[in-house]
């Protein structure tokens, strides 16, 4: 009988910690993932001043840059990004990215990784 009231007393307390959990994962509207060795989506847009959150979903680093893996080279308006280590599990952010158009990053560990951010007015 005391088990019963033991386990009672967890599950609401497990129920509350897992919902906690989902809700602090939950996306945001400028959220990148990236899993394995690619990006979950290889574009995305944001309004001009926003800014973007790379996500590591599971436990492969990841380390970004401006350009592409062919042309790694900062475009001009582009915030810049080298050597941004993002580890499993982890996230970082870029920008403000405060100058309309398109900018190209790439994950140097993973060869055609690569995301373009276009930023419109």
């Amino acid at each position: 009988m005391k088990r019963w009231a033991i386990v009672l007393v967890l599950c609401p307390v497990l129920v509350v910690a897992l919902a906690a959990c989902g809700a602090a994962s939950s996306a945001g509207p400028n959220d990148v993932h990236m899993s394995g060795d690619s990006f979950a989506k290889q574009t995305v847009t944001i309004a001009k001043g926003d800014r973007i959150t790379l996500i590591a979903d599971g436990f492969v680093p990841h380390v970004i840059h401006n350009g592409t893996s062919s042309h790694s080279q900062r475009e001009p308006g582009a915030p810049d990004v080298n050597n941004l280590r993002i580890d499993g599990g982890s996230s970082a952010m870029i920008g403000p990215f405060t100058t309309a158009g398109t900018f190209t990053f790439y994950c140097s560990l993973h060869p055609g990784m690569e995301l373009s951010v276009t930023v419109r007015e």
